[in-house]
């Protein structure tokens, strides 16, 4: 890691790549693969149930 005379860190560097993703985004993510039609389908009928009444 680059440091200033100060001890802080240079400008410019980020902490992480872009794009790059923490361990329980990563585990959650696996934990709903194969999940999303289901997820999808209640939401659009809560959806519905929500704008009838």
């Amino acid at each position: 890691m680059d440091r200033t005379a100060r001890g802080t860190f240079a400008r410019g560097k980020p902490g992480r790549p872009r794009g790059a993703r923490h361990k329980t985004t990563l585990a959650i993510e696996a934990l709903l693969d194969g999940e999303a039609e289901e997820l999808t389908r209640v939401g659009s009928l809560a959806s519905c149930r929500a704008s009838k009444g």
